[in-house]
């Protein structure tokens, strides 16, 4: 198993390399259209067609916000110094492979740290951050009438796949992607195949379905992938190019590397690079329940569903699972969190108005990374006066 896991990053460094273009940022910001309420859309009939490489891309909507956070001593913000060094001083003997370490509470940066010789501009390889923030993006496409609900099968995207698929994947539905229930079988042991596949979509839909959809809880990759073909299937814009439109372009998030398979659909459930301060951006932004200096980027009451139990989750966090975030609602405070191979973490604590974030290297799963947070960030709150 970590063989397969040390190759997958391997396999997918040329396509990194190759498809590393950064979103250029207009002078005169592009008003998005209106949304219109998933509640009252009408049934779609008709699909559009597919069009992964569209012969015009908007660009994306800047930020008017400066790039960086203010940073003040930890204690300003009510939290310990001594604690948050302590963490560290513990990273080079006991953590080796972590690679940032950030804190950021109450919109202030009060610890950061780089190793290895990175600094606040390099790129992390962020493995499975990547479903957090596609389901970000499928939020804010049914808030805008993109994409209709969450019912809606995905069998239509994909008219030849599901032809010759088993007849149940004609049930499967954009939330049981979102949960990671869609039924059809699938051990990490095959993603050194799947990646590889001259078509990873049709490799899915070969997939056999062992469980019902909806029924069992099976942490994947390739499903969220589909997220991210059926977003462009609806839209004609690359997962990449929607995100840069409504999710990065407005975050102030340019510099990023996002992978693409051979037909053209960014990799919707790993892969994606991104500067530690862009991935506190990020928890930021659902820490503020998707608000972003008053522009409602991700909505409300999708931050709030996404972020809720909605199965037992189980491998490789063993918590309960949103729509692709993990979830604590029992732990004290509760929490939820972005996570992917390696030890790469958002993690959220919305009580504390606390957002921590972890880069490490993807040589194995280092599990043992978010032992920091229980045992240094948390104790560091310092209590209300």
């Amino acid at each position: 198993m970590q063989l397969i896991r040390l190759m997958v990053p391997l396999t997918l460094l040329l396509t990194v390399l190759s498809t590393c273009a950064q979103p250029t940022v207009p002078p005169t910001p592009i008003p998005p259209p209106s949304p219109t309420p998933t509640s009252v859309l009408p049934t779609l009939t008709t699909l559009p067609p597919p069009a992964v490489s569209p012969t015009h891309t908007p660009n994306p909507t800047p930020s008017p916000y400066p790039l960086d956070w203010p940073e003040s001593a930890p204690e300003d913000q009510g939290m310990d110094s001594n604690l948050l060094e302590a963490m560290g001083a513990a990273v080079p003997n006991q953590y080796p492979h972590i690679r940032s370490l950030l804190v950021f509470r109450h919109d202030t940066i009060v610890y950061e740290r780089y190793y290895k010789g990175l600094t606040a501009d390099s790129l992390h390889e962020v493995a499975s951050i990547t479903k957090s923030i596609t389901s970000a993006l499928i939020g804010i496409a049914l808030h805008r009438g993109d994409l209709q609900s969450l019912e809606q099968p995905i069998a239509p995207f994909f008219p030849e796949e599901a032809a010759a698929a088993d007849p149940r994947f004609q049930r499967i539905t954009l939330r049981h992607l979102l949960e990671l229930t869609a039924g059809f079988e699938w051990e990490d042991t095959r993603l050194w195949m799947w990646s590889n596949d001259p078509n990873p979509t049709r490799y899915t839909f070969q997939l056999p379905i062992v469980t019902e959809p909806g029924e069992k809880f099976n942490y994947n990759t390739p499903a969220v992938h589909l997220l991210s073909a059926v977003l462009t299937r609806a839209t004609g814009l690359t997962e990449q190019e929607y995100a840069d439109q409504h999710l990065f372009g407005p975050l102030g998030i340019t510099q990023y590397q996002w992978p693409k398979d051979p037909q053209g659909y960014s990799m919707g459930g790993n892969s994606l690079s991104l500067r530690t301060r862009d991935l506190a951006r990020f928890g930021s932004l659902y820490l503020h329940q998707g608000s972003w200096h008053g522009q409602q980027l991700v909505p409300a009451d999708w931050v709030n569903l996404s972020t809720q139990v909605h199965t037992p989750g189980g491998y490789p966090e063993n918590l309960p699972y949103g729509y692709l975030w993990w979830v604590e609602p029992d732990t004290v405070p509760p929490a939820y969190f972005a996570a992917g191979f390696g030890g790469q973490f958002i993690y959220i604590i919305p009580s504390l108005d606390l957002v921590a974030v972890l880069t490490s290297n993807t040589d194995s799963p280092h599990m043992e990374n978010r032992q920091l947070i229980a045992d240094y960030v948390l104790p560091a709150v310092l209590p209300a006066p």
